[in-house]
């Protein structure tokens, strides 16, 4: 009888079988292991497929260290239910003779036989293309990734009853502060002034950052915002004539802003 065991051992299901469960039993050693303690045997030949497919070293090593072991356990075991659905629950458990000694069907089990570094290599063949599609898709969805004429005058349209967009060329005089696009408004409107209110001039600078910050809320849920681009959408609004070129600073009156004046509004340029 110890003659049949030694010789059972030896056998090809035997030995698949217990080969298929070392593999899955280092898998779950190492799953709660430290880093230094796993197997890294084939960590050259899984950073060369990354680096030929664009990815970096980074990216690699933060893929064996949190992704690897757990991507290997599910390849290994959906391969093994594939080849064996009837040990799974959605079919009969009376075929499988652990139940029944007597089985209707004697069924017989196949293992993967698949070993530790084919298995790595199919782990990180399915990292990259997953983070192929992903950026594959971002590219797709991503209007600014298109720098097409088409998409430029789709964005544009979607702001209905906005002004165009304003180019560079458009610009009569750039480089002006807040205040000075104050003064240059205030010398256009004196009519239109209330010096009555204290610091006016403050509050106009104030006014005029606080347009320019809601129009470009605005036009960010709209799309992708360019400079130069008008402080008011239209040309009702006091500061429909002049332009924000550069952000500076954020809050309060004087934000560092750099804005310019509109060439349809030029017969009165600052001196």
């Amino acid at each position: 009888m110890a003659n049949i065991n030694r010789k059972m051992k030896h056998t090809p299901d035997v030995k698949s079988g217990e080969q298929y469960e070392e593999l899955l039993d280092e898998l779950l050693r190492e799953s709660g292991a430290q880093i230094s303690q796993r197997n890294q045997e084939h960590f050259d030949e899984t950073l060369k497929l990354f680096l030929q497919a664009g990815c970096g070293q980074i990216e690699h090593s933060d893929w064996r260290n949190v992704e690897m072991i757990s991507t290997m356990f599910e390849i290994l075991t959906a391969k093994h239910r594939r080849l064996n659905p009837w040990k799974y629950e959605e079919y009969r458990y009376e075929d499988d003779a652990v139940f029944d000694p007597e089985p209707q069907i004697q069924q017989k089990e196949i293992y993967p036989g698949i070993d530790r570094f084919a298995l790595e290599v199919l782990a990180a063949d399915q990292h990259i293309k997953n983070g192929q599609r992903t950026k594959s898709q971002r590219v797709t969805k991503n209007p600014e990734n298109d720098n097409s004429k088409k998409v430029k005058e789709r964005l544009a349209k979607t702001r209905k009853g906005n002004l165009p967009e304003l180019r560079v060329e458009d610009i009569a005089k750039g480089g002006l502060s807040g205040k000075q696009v104050v003064e240059d408004w205030a010398r256009k409107n004196p009519g239109k002034i209330d010096k009555e209110s204290g610091d006016f001039m403050a509050n106009l600078e104030l006014s005029l950052s606080r347009a320019t910050s809601r129009t470009k809320i605005n036009l960010a849920k709209q799309g992708p915002v360019s400079f130069p681009m008008r402080c008011h959408k239209s040309n009702r609004g006091k500061w429909g004539r002049y332009a924000l070129i550069k952000e500076g600073s954020a809050g309060g009156k004087d934000t560092g802003n750099t804005y310019g004046i509109i060439k349809t509004d030029t017969e009165k340029e600052i001196a």
